[in-house]
């Protein structure tokens, strides 16, 4: 249980629903790992929740159009965070309103206006609804006060279904994401409420990103009108430490100049599955290259493993071991002692396309 320095919303005031993956033609649970998923592909995702919107706002001493139900993505790889919120529908607490009929007192409640006052004709006290009918008598103002809170508490049984998306570009995440739901509050009065004040924390969960296509940012740009040469494509691998994330050091660049760039933007282009497999062959090149460099520059091995397996370490030693059957230092020390022996095993995992990294 988290505590809040401000009144905060009750768990019974909520039931929590499921991450869904939402395309055009379907909605399907979010697992721990999405298959299938590309850099080129776009997201769609959505939560759940059913809220007891009067209690809620009961509670919280709010109306519902300031509450916002709020679900958050992040992707540590890229360092990005996409964001998608919903507000439940009017539903008042129960609060004294100016009153439109002389001699009696006026309410807005969970299920709209009602009237207390004194009925002469029968000598009685009455609570009664906007179309003046009496839902219930009483001895007194006061216990007709009490039979007024009791209605309204019987009309709060007012659950919703809230639905909040988030929307997440092509190319701007990789390896795992994080979500989260929250409810805040975004008071358009001083009340006891700062801006944004979070009421409630809901369950996290977390999800692999597991690709069909190359597990890397892709950009597709032209390389004449950046001055490149006219190859059909380039890999840039550039990171500070061993720890940064694999996903923020490595860009693939496509040639569109290239007649052969469909085979790497099409997923079903013709001899697509042939030239991505020597594409990777190439990622894999340039990684372990550039990492067996650095060791050598240091003339160290490189740093121990962290235990983040989106780190440019932890995948470069996923990458030897898959396609050298050798772990990262075994690796850089065949790349700096027999490249002719590396550049040959590299191929012969490329040519052998049934390969589970060429799938």
């Amino acid at each position: 249980m988290r505590l809040f320095p401000h009144p905060s919303l009750s768990e019974e005031h909520v039931r929590w629903g499921e991450w869904r993956v939402v395309t055009a033609d379907s909605s399907e649970v979010l697992l721990d790992h999405l298959k299938g998923w590309d850099y080129q592909q776009e997201l769609s995702i959505q939560v759940e929740c059913q809220l007891n919107v009067a209690a809620a706002c009961q509670g919280l001493g709010v109306d519902a159009e300031e509450i916002v139900f709020l679900a958050t993505v992040d992707c540590t790889a890229t360092s990005q965070r996409f964001i998608g919120s919903v507000r439940p529908s009017w539903a008042a607490q129960l609060r004294e309103v100016p009153s439109d009929y002389e001699g009696w007192r006026a309410w807005n409640g969970a299920a709209g206006r009602y009237y207390l006052g004194f009925w002469e004709e029968e000598g009685i006290w009455a609570v009664t609804d906007s179309a003046d009918v009496v839902l219930e008598d009483a001895a007194s103002e006061a216990e007709a006060l009490e039979a007024l809170q009791r209605i309204d508490a019987g009309a709060q049984e007012s659950w919703q279904g809230l639905t909040a998306t988030v929307r997440i570009p092509r190319e701007s995440v990789a390896n795992r994401l994080e979500m989260a739901v929250q409810f805040v509050v975004m008071p358009r009065v001083d009340r006891a409420h700062g801006p944004g004040a979070r009421v409630l924390a809901g369950p996290k969960k977390r999800t692999m990103l597991e690709g069909d296509g190359a597990r890397f940012p892709t950009e597709p740009v032209s390389f004449n009108s950046m001055g490149w040469q006219p190859a059909l494509w380039r890999v840039n691998f550039d990171f500070d430490g061993p720890d940064d994330a694999f996903a923020g050091a490595v860009r693939l660049f496509v040639n569109v100049d290239h007649p052969g760039s469909s085979s790497l933007l099409d997923p079903e282009a013709t001899g697509g599955d042939i030239t991505r497999a020597f594409l990777r062959l190439d990622i894999v090149r340039v990684v372990l290259t550039k990492l067996a460099r650095e060791a050598s520059l240091l003339g160290a091995p490189v740093a121990s493993r962290d235990e983040d397996e989106t780190s440019v370490v932890s995948v470069a030693d996923q990458l030897s071991r898959q396609w050298l059957k050798l772990d990262l230092d075994e690796a850089l020390l065949l790349v700096d002692r027999s490249p002719e022996k590396f550049e040959l095993g590299l191929q012969a995992a490329a040519l052998d396309l049934g390969k589970k990294a060429f799938a």
